[in-house]
């Protein structure tokens, strides 16, 4: 066979905390790769991303509903270098997840009149009852035993920290360490758009951090294992200290 030498291009995306990872992996490589950042989507590109689809399909989107989906999503964002993305007229880059359950969860209610409209959302109970509905049904789904859920439990409470100003926060937990079973548990709790896989490798993590708030389970969960997680920031924060010197 005769070989052929040639050039080729790679093109890849990824999400930007991901960046210094690829980077290490590979290695030497990583100055033959240019790299082009796309910022946080602005509340037009949402609308269009809400309505377009929809549109499409045939199905009426109320503009009400629109405008009530972003500022629910916007205003459980995430600082990003202490401002708010509302502040700078754009929703939360982990907004998609939670858009995508809110439409989904429209849909069921609606798919008959085709048509999506702010009264609807309302009668589910906004961003809140959404979530904690769509959470909900996947437990009572589960038909877990009380080892199962403390073990699902710890899953959950593994995904949150405590950062500055005691604020609860999300991050990456590894599933190596979790049971078949609760690792099949958290794959079905993703496939309803509540857990996303991870930029970290071998991790998932919540898929917005408005779960922590707005799931009366979780929230509870949290609040109990307070203490245990404060204790634990301080440690990681001890920890690095000491790796710094």
């Amino acid at each position: 066979a005769r070989s052929h030498r040639g050039r080729a291009m790679v093109v890849g995306t990824l999400r930007a905390d991901a960046l210094a990872l690829l980077n290490e992996r590979i290695g030497s490589l990583s100055l033959l790769a240019e790299s082009f950042v796309v910022g946080p989507l602005a509340r037009d590109a949402y609308r269009d991303i809400i309505v377009g689809p929809a549109e499409g399909a045939g199905v009426l989107v109320d503009p009400r509903l629109v405008d009530a989906l972003l500022a629910d999503v916007a205003a459980s964002g995430r600082r990003n270098g202490g401002v708010m993305f509302d502040e700078i007229d754009a929703v939360a880059t982990d907004a998609l997840p939670m858009l995508a359950v809110m439409l989904r969860r429209l849909w069921e209610r609606n798919r008959q009149t085709h048509e999506l409209t702010r009264e609807g959302y309302t009668a589910l109970g906004g961003l809140a009852g959404v979530i904690a509905q769509t959470a909900d049904d996947v437990i009572s789904a589960s038909a877990l035993d009380d080892s199962t859920l403390t073990a699902l439990r710890d899953a959950f409470v593994g995904m949150v920290n405590v950062g500055r100003g005691g604020r609860f926060g999300r991050q990456p937990l590894r599933l190596n360490g979790l049971t078949e079973g609760v690792r099949e548990l958290l794959k079905r709790f993703e496939a309803a758009g509540l857990l996303v896989t991870s930029a970290t490798p071998g991790c998932v993590e919540l898929a917005h951090e408005a779960l922590i708030r707005t799931w009366p389970l979780l929230a509870g969960w949290v609040r109990d294992a307070r203490d245990d997680l404060v204790r634990l920031e301080r440690l990681r924060m001890a920890l690095d200290l000491w790796r710094s010197h």
